[in-house]
């Protein structure tokens, strides 16, 4: 039977596939919330050999071209990946694409990213994982590096800072204060952390506004998850200046270990000079939080090259993975 490429614009159209352990097939669900122009299926009778799917639009510019996406990416090897990829490459270039990246699905909202490094310890929660081969596939396909992350764990206590107490000292006098989230106001909640995000993360490679209701659809799934004492929120004549992120590491529970870590998954200060070592303050405020609550663990996950959190008052992050965004002009 020989491999074909088939190329679809909705998710009644590959039915006649069959799952496999390897290569799962994109669900209706995934491809109708983030609505692909296309998804491209490289497979032999009805065996799924990869697949992915392609957004044409969903991306601001990078360096003057308009950027296309590849993501909902899966392959079982090597020659797969690369074969599937370079196609798709092709078509984007027969269709006007000036540029590509990828892995991502859609924007930096959802899935994105390859792990270029890793000390071998398993997966935290929310953390994107991958067969190591991808990869391998994306480089032979001609893509090269666009953006790094990297996780690292922190010291659990941070040791005292001088100049953070100044720092404390002046944004409370300003007026600024932190409390913890209101979970009888989830989506309450949500739409002021909305707001934030939406200035912080501005200038971040490739970022894309994403609407309220969206975002809320995000972190609906982890509502019963939170412990709004991990999760914190600035605040400044009553409105939202920052906040941060935390979750238990729950990824460890599914594996029959004790959640001993706390994941900082995200930080965020509006772009405000008055409010310069807010970050800094609610980060410390999350190490404490955790210790206070009998954690042994924090995780600063998935952090950017553009990060203002990289140096914690000259603390040691260990630095256990390392992910990199890819993409090739046109």
């Amino acid at each position: 039977m020989s491999i074909e490429l088939s190329i679809f614009a909705s998710a009644k159209e590959w039915d006649f596939l069959e799952a496999s352990p390897e290569v799962p097939i994109l669900s209706a669900e995934a491809w109708e919330r983030l609505k692909p122009e296309a998804h491209f299926v490289l497979h032999e009778g009805s065996h799924l050999l990869a697949r992915c799917s392609v957004w044409l639009n969903s991306l601001p510019t990078w360096e003057s071209t308009t950027p296309a996406a590849i993501g909902h990416f899966e392959a079982i090897n090597i020659p797969s990946g690369k074969h599937l990829l370079e196609t798709v490459v092709k078509w984007l270039k027969e269709h006007g694409a000036e540029s590509v990246v990828g892995p991502m699905d859609a924007n930096t909202w959802n899935r994105y990213r390859l792990v270029t490094y890793s000390d071998g310890r398993p997966p935290f929660l929310m953390e994107p994982s991958h067969p190591p081969f991808y990869l391998k596939a994306w480089q032979d396909a001609g893509f090269t590096p666009v953006a790094e992350y990297h996780s690292a764990e922190a010291p659990l206590s941070l040791g005292p800072d001088p100049r953070l107490e100044r720092t404390i000292e002046r944004l409370r006098a300003s007026g600024v204060s932190l409390r913890n989230l209101r979970v009888d106001d989830f989506e309450g909640e949500l739409h002021r952390i909305h707001a934030v995000a939406q200035e912080a993360f501005a200038a971040n490679y490739f970022y894309t506004d994403i609407g309220e209701d969206d975002f809320i659809a995000l972190y609906a799934p982890y509502r019963d998850k939170l412990d709004p004492r991990l999760v914190f929120l600035a605040e400044h004549d009553d409105e939202a200046v920052g906040f941060l992120f935390g979750i238990p590491d729950f990824a460890q529970a599914l594996r029959g270990e004790t959640v001993e870590a706390v994941i900082l998954k995200t930080v965020a200060v509006r772009q405000r000079r008055d409010l310069a070592g807010l970050g800094l303050w609610i980060v410390h405020k999350g190490h404490q939080r955790a210790a206070e609550l009998g954690y042994r663990k924090i995780i600063h996950a998935l952090v950017t090259g553009q990060s203002k959190l990289r140096n914690l008052g000259g603390e040691t992050l260990d630095v256990f993975r390392k992910y990199t965004l890819f993409g090739q002009k046109l």
